[in-house]
């Protein structure tokens, strides 16, 4: 069966450069790599499959499944085939007008600016999954359909929300707990509500698939289509589309069991008054729609793009701390608490035993020396920390020239119950000077800000050995219900960990006996006796 399915042949030149301009602008012998023709054959698939409206693939076994098997997707009663015409049809006839069709669409899409080309690819390849999808599962297939029009629309959509926009009820308690307020002093409060909140998704969806619809989808287009959706039927067609697809995202709703049925051939399903656009339906309009809107934009010429980044096989991630943390140049109290994440990073594995070499980071020293008087505690206080790590973990001939003056005048603001605070002590081995229940206080606040954009985010092992550190005094203090508290933070902070599930296994079993935090993080756990 597999050898009656069409093969169709097509040819692309791959150019590689032998030159490129390095970050200085100066002119170099290019590294050639090849993007290999996987993602070209790709591509061309999904536009092939979205333009002509049949199945092209490079995998053989996807193609035989959607138009050949007489099996249906899960929960109903009928295969695909039966379902859409033409799509999952065995045999689809290919004239020299889909050729040039096809053409034409291409030469357009190429032509666009880069961040159009790109949205388009994104709704082309969603659609093309979702017509894959409708061999195994009808609710998402539609969902993912809906959604390749619903990018676009973000993006590109002219739409902006009113205050009409927000949800019925939520408007009118909005407008009666304002009632009382002046027109002039309500206006800024709706705006700022409608600035941070996603208003009229539905109807900026609709808004835009309407205004790319145009009078042939009614027209030449329709000829031959049974039972067409009219112009009047589209709006609340689209709205419960929508609404599908919203209702199974939210709720896992199945879509109507007439809708997926192979008898009701009409791109419109109603009941009970509400229309949804069928499977046919929904098809019909988003290609309608992403033509349209290729059509209508405007072609550019050649445009300045770091192509390089677009390349299917690069994966772009974050370097080791190593790599960053001694770039003094531009170093300012913004970038401290990043800075000091990668050095903490580099300073754990170096007392864990995993490195054997601090990373000299004496550039950036300097400047904390230079900038520690012209701002205020707070935000002086992670460079102090990163300051009085590096002092403390290496030799001396490795010190900064002016340490020593440079720690005395500013090291006491590393005794307040702060998070760099307890860190400091947590490297050195010293008993935080304030009452336990501040370190809870301390411990809330930095998982409050730990994630946020300029947040200080401290390494698992760092963390865990902090906790462990506060259950073991509140053990010596004999606060065995903070010290089970703690435990419990340990591991649920770095799951699966024997050593530490025994030990709360213990407490939650009355026996409290102190342990020996420090050698989960110290390869020699007499680095930080001082705790005794």
């Amino acid at each position: 069966m597999l050898s009656e399915m069409r093969t169709t042949v097509y040819e692309f030149n791959e150019k590689l450069e032998s030159k490129t301009k390095d970050h200085d602008g100066e002119i170099k012998p290019a590294f050639l790599v090849s993007v290999g023709p996987e993602s070209m054959v790709n591509d061309l698939c999904a536009i092939a499959t979205f333009v002509l409206g049949a199945v092209f693939s490079p995998d053989r076994d996807l193609v035989y499944r959607l138009t050949r098997s007489k099996y249906p997707s899960i929960g109903r009663t009928s295969p695909v085939s039966k379902l859409v015409k033409r799509i999952f049809d065995e045999e689809v006839s290919y004239s020299v007008e889909d050729s040039d069709r096809l053409k034409k669409f291409l030469e357009k899409l190429i032509s666009l600016p880069r961040k159009k080309y790109e949205a388009v690819m994104r709704s082309i390849c969603r659609f093309v999954t979702g017509i894959h999808r409708m061999g195994d599962d009808l609710d998402v297939a539609y969902t993912i359909i809906v959604a390749s029009l619903e990018s676009l629309a973000r993006d590109f959509s002219d739409f902006e929300a009113g205050w009409e926009s927000l949800e019925g009820k939520r408007r009118s308690d909005l407008d009666k707990s304002m009632a009382d307020i002046p027109d002039e002093k309500a206006q800024p409060i709706r705006e700022a509500i409608l600035k941070h909140e996603y208003l009229g998704l539905s109807r900026r969806y609709r808004e835009f698939v309407l205004s790319n619809i145009d009078e042939s989808f009614f027209r030449e287009e329709a000829v031959g289509v049974n039972n067409p959706i009219g112009r009047p039927q589209l709006e609340s067609a689209l709205r419960g589309a929508y609404a599908a697809r919203s209702k199974y995202v939210h709720e896992l709703q199945d879509l109507p069991k007439m809708m997926v049925t192979p008898w009701h051939e009409s791109d419109l399903y109603s009941n009970n008054g509400e229309s949804v656009l069928t499977f046919r339906g929904i098809i019909r309009v988003a290609r309608k729609v992403i033509t349209k809107f290729v059509e209508d934009s405007e072609s550019t010429g050649y445009e300045d793009f770091d192509y390089t980044r677009s390349y299917p096989n690069i994966v772009i991630a974050e370097m080791a701390p190593e790599y960053w943390i001694h770039l003094s140049e531009g170093f300012n109290h913004t970038k401290a608490k990043k800075i000091l994440s990668g050095f903490l990073d580099i300073s754990t594995a170096l007392v864990a035993g995993e490195r054997e070499f601090m990373v000299d980071v004496r550039g950036v020293l300097q400047e904390i020396q230079k900038q520690a008087k012209g701002i205020d505690v707070e935000k002086r206080r992670p460079m102090l920390l990163m300051y009085f790590i590096y002092h403390f973990l290496v030799h001396p001939d490795l010190a900064v020239d002016g340490s020593e003056e440079f720690l005395e005048n500013f090291t006491n603001e590393l005794d307040t119950p702060h998070i760099e605070s307890v860190v400091a002590n947590t490297f050195v081995g010293e008993k935080s000077e304030w009452e336990p229940s501040k370190s809870f206080e301390v411990w809330e606040k930095y998982m409050k800000q730990r994630m946020k954009p300029l947040g200080l985010q401290l390494n698992r092992r760092l963390e865990t050995a902090i906790i462990l550190r506060n259950a073991s005094m509140c053990i010596r203090a004999k606060l065995f219900e903070d010290a089970l508290r703690w435990i419990k933070f340990a591991v649920e902070n770095d799951p699966g960990k024997l050593e530490i599930i025994e030990i709360e296994n213990k407490m939650k079993n009355g026996v409290f006996d102190d342990f020996e935090w420090q050698k989960y993080l110290f390869k020699d756990p007499a680095t930080a006796e001082k705790d005794k």
